[in-house]
């Protein structure tokens, strides 16, 4: 999938934006929605899930990476390492996570660009500040 220009979200990330929503909506932790935090295999186990129950393809984990690098990019989302002592406290043997959170921007691009469909009608009520 091309771009018109840099900033346009394409297919992919439009999806992924989507599946983030869902995946913070059924965190059981309470709080605002920008709080919740969520690492890049999270999401890929997102979609595994999703992409069973739809009977569609799952995207590869390359194409789930560069889409959350670019996502973070246009400030659909934010991002940060995991500190090294937390990830050895995790037993990850200094192999810190990246540690992403939506933004309202992500919220209205997912709005904008999901135009009609389940994921937009449930990000115009986060934006408004109304529960799910």
């Amino acid at each position: 999938m091309r771009r018109k220009n840099g900033t346009d979200l394409v297919d992919n990330e439009v999806r992924l934006l989507g599946l983030a929503v869902d995946l913070v909506m059924r965190a059981e932790e309470q709080g605002s929605i920008y709080d919740r935090r969520f690492h890049g295999y999270e999401l890929v186990r997102q979609m595994q899930r999703d992409a069973q129950a739809t009977k569609t393809r799952p995207l590869n984990h390359a194409t789930i990476y560069r889409a959350l690098r670019h996502l973070e990019e246009v400030g659909a989302l934010s991002a940060e390492w995991e500190d090294a002592a937390s990830a050895e406290e995790g037993g990850r043997d200094n192999r810190p996570r990246r540690y992403y959170r939506l933004t309202p921007n992500g919220l209205s691009a997912l709005s904008t660009y999901d135009a009609g469909q389940s994921y937009a009608q449930l990000a115009l009520r986060l934006l408004n500040g109304l529960s799910p």
